[in-house]
């Protein structure tokens, strides 16, 4: 695995793990920012600030880009870590669940670009309001897993053996 390319997660380019970290937190944060036009807008709530239409739109501009690259580091983390930890039996239930809000995150915002009846495009917001809430609990809680599980195995001595050991078939 040494060809000269630093590594950081196993099998991604050393900075690959930064990105996607630095994605998702651009998202949370334009996401919020964005909540209180949410309320005002689509549920009629009075808010004490939002941004303006300037700054909604450079807002909307960075979260929905945040939210095409990181479609693009999923693609990414299927071809290596999803596919490796699902035949290893590793953090399913956190990975589902974080897959799971994801995909509703990616459904719901074509809602909201694209459905033609207001009711729709209202529901598909709140839904992607929700969704997008849990992300950075389930984000964080699948990774403070992971490093348990890897600390566990350090701790067993098999943090070597592990990664030489074939991949199990899942069942």
């Amino acid at each position: 695995m040494n060809n000269g390319i630093k590594r950081g997660m196993r099998g991604y380019p050393r900075h690959f793990s930064g990105l996607l970290y630095t994605c998702l937190l651009l998202i949370v944060v334009t996401g919020l920012a964005l909540l209180p036009t949410f309320l005002d807008m689509r549920l009629q709530m009075d808010v004490p600030w939002r941004p303006d239409f300037s700054q909604r739109t450079g807002i909307a501009l960075l979260h929905t880009g945040g939210g095409l690259l990181l479609a693009w580091l999923l693609g990414a983390l299927w071809s290596v870590h999803m596919r490796a930890g699902w035949r290893r039996g590793k953090n399913r239930i956190s990975g589902v669940l974080l897959m799971t809000v994801l995909v509703v995150l990616m459904l719901s915002c074509l809602g909201i670009f694209y459905a033609g009846d207001e009711a729709l495009s209202i529901g598909s917001s709140l839904v992607h309001v929700v969704a997008g809430l849990l992300l950075p609990l389930l984000a964080m809680g699948h990774w403070l897993l992971g490093r348990r599980l890897r600390h566990e195995r350090q701790q067993a001595g098999q943090a070597g053996a592990d990664h030489n050991r074939p991949l199990r078939q899942a069942a």
